[in-house]
């Protein structure tokens, strides 16, 4: 916080002549009227892009109407997903096909999660010996980092290139599928399974995965902690295939 901050000079460069109602509006106990807000972007010397999400922002957090501000968080949302980008990697077989790998990378970023071996083994339902040399594939991959017993993930964020032909990608998703079958165990209110069948040609193909695409990034816009605070880490996975052979217009 900055030392030499006070609602008296803040409100002085926003022309607001009461302090205290400054406050309010701080504490959303206030409506803050548009020519604030104009105000207030002059004063905090926004950026461009940034203008629209404080804007959108200012007017969800005083919608009084449910679906006015479903419509506004799906903008935000929207705004989130478009900065949220992940680093594509070009990542090892082994990293890939290990079964543990992935989930431990996931899990190490979240900072209040215990890094000592045996409550990390207790969480994934593994041992500490697996633990401890995941941790060392991690290191040697270039995805974690250790100093003074406390583990930084190096690249939280990354995605990997489409390559089924490749043995690691392949074994990936037998883990995942494997992984899947087991969840299937689980109580039906921790799990979610869900299964379509629909006919496409090509731009229809095209446009799913766009879809697909958007939704993946909205989804970690969205669920992007830095903290779980009680929740549980989560693996979502979606596909789709051709189920017969492609039938040309006007032949049967």
């Amino acid at each position: 916080m900055n030392k030499n901050f006070s609602y008296a000079t803040w409100s002085s460069q926003l022309g607001i002549k009461n302090k205290a109602y400054l406050r309010l509006m701080v504490l959303g106990r206030r409506p803050i009227h548009q020519e604030i807000l104009k105000k207030l972007v002059e004063v905090l010397q926004l950026a461009a892009d940034d203008i629209d999400y404080f804007l959108i922002l200012a007017a969800y957090s005083q919608s009084k109407s449910s679906a006015e501000k479903e419509i506004l968080g799906s903008r935000l949302v929207s705004i989130v997903r478009q900065d949220f980008e992940q680093e594509p990697l070009e990542l090892s077989a082994e990293f890939l096909s290990h079964p543990l790998l992935p989930k431990l990378h996931s899990l190490l970023s979240f900072k209040d999660v215990k890094k000592d071996a045996e409550s990390l083994a207790r969480q994934l339902g593994v041992t500490a010996q697996e633990i401890d040399e995941a941790v060392l594939r991690l290191k040697q991959f270039g995805l974690l980092s250790e100093a003074e017993g406390d583990f930084t993930i190096t690249t939280p964020n990354f995605k990997v290139s489409d390559k089924f032909k490749d043995q690691g990608m392949r074994a990936f998703y037998k883990n995942l599928f494997d992984g899947a079958e087991k969840a299937m165990d689980l109580p039906a209110e921790a799990r979610r399974f869900r299964s379509l069948f629909f006919a496409m040609n090509d731009s229809e193909i095209k446009e799913l995965n766009k879809r697909l695409d958007d939704f993946a990034k909205e989804v970690l816009a969205r669920h992007d902690f830095s903290d779980l605070d009680g929740r549980q880490l989560y693996q979502l996975h979606y596909n789709f295939y051709p189920l017969s052979e492609r039938v040309e217009a006007g032949k049967n």
